[in-house]
Parts: C-alpha cells; sequence; structure tokens
C-alpha cells in the first residue's frame, strides 16, 4: 500500500511507509498520484466524511480517496491510499490502519459510518 498526501506536515507527497517518502522520478504509479492530486476525492462538497472508491487500470490497484485538513487546513488537502487488486471500502480501511496507523487515526472518513461506494 502507498499512500499520497500529508503525513506531519504541509505538503502533499507519495508515501511507502509513514517514514518512507516514495520519488515519484522512480516510480509511475507515484508519478500518477501526485499528477491526480485532488481529483480522486468524492465530488462536490469537500466534507472529509466522505469517501470515494475507485478501482483503476482495469483493477490492477483501487483507490480509496477522501478530503483532508487535519495536518493541512486549506481546501483542496486530500489523502489517497493505493492497494494492488481490487478491494473493498473496508478492506481498504482495515489495510489503510496496519500499513499507515498515525495517518488513519486521525482521518475523519475513517471514523464515519460507511457510505456507498462510488
Amino acid at each position: 500500500m502507498i499512500f499520497f498526501g500529508c503525513i506531519d506536515r504541509p505538503g502533499h507527497f507519495v508515501w511507502a511507509s509513514e517514514s518512507e517518502r516514495l520519488w515519484s522520478r522512480g516510480s509511475k504509479i507515484a508519478s500518477w498520484l501526485e499528477s491526480c492530486d485532488g481529483k480522486l476525492p468524492p465530488l462536490g462538497a469537500q466534507d472529509e466524511s466522505t469517501t470515494a472508491l475507485h478501482h483503476i487500470f482495469d483493477g490492477a490497484y483501487t483507490v480509496l480517496a477522501m478530503w483532508d485538513r487535519t495536518v493541512d487546513s486549506r481546501m483542496g488537502c486530500n489523502a489517497v491510499f493505493l492497494e494492488e487488486g481490487v478491494r473493498s471500502r473496508d478492506e481498504m480501511i482495515e489495510r489503510a490502519r496496519a500499513a499507515f496507523p498515525n495517518v488513519a487515526a486521525r482521518l475523519i472518513a475513517f471514523s464515519a459510518p460507511a457510505e456507498k461506494e462510488g
């Protein structure tokens, strides 16, 4: 699993873990995530309690995205988790909690009741 967003200070980056950045120069998927900044969370109002689930590249990856202003209060800030294979929202949350426990603990969307996948 990889994460795109803020870890402990403002600034969106791709992360392999909570302490290791994944540089886009050597990774096509990291570069793709950076190019999608702000385009993957739910459309409409930037409600931090909702998520958007996407299956991309013919099901090769699942993306779970949400608005996140817990570290950076500016509008447009978002958090995105990406995992290989086709996963459900609940599976993505479980995997995100295991791989990025501090990030997952602060996300409002992870404490909200499950909503329709979209």
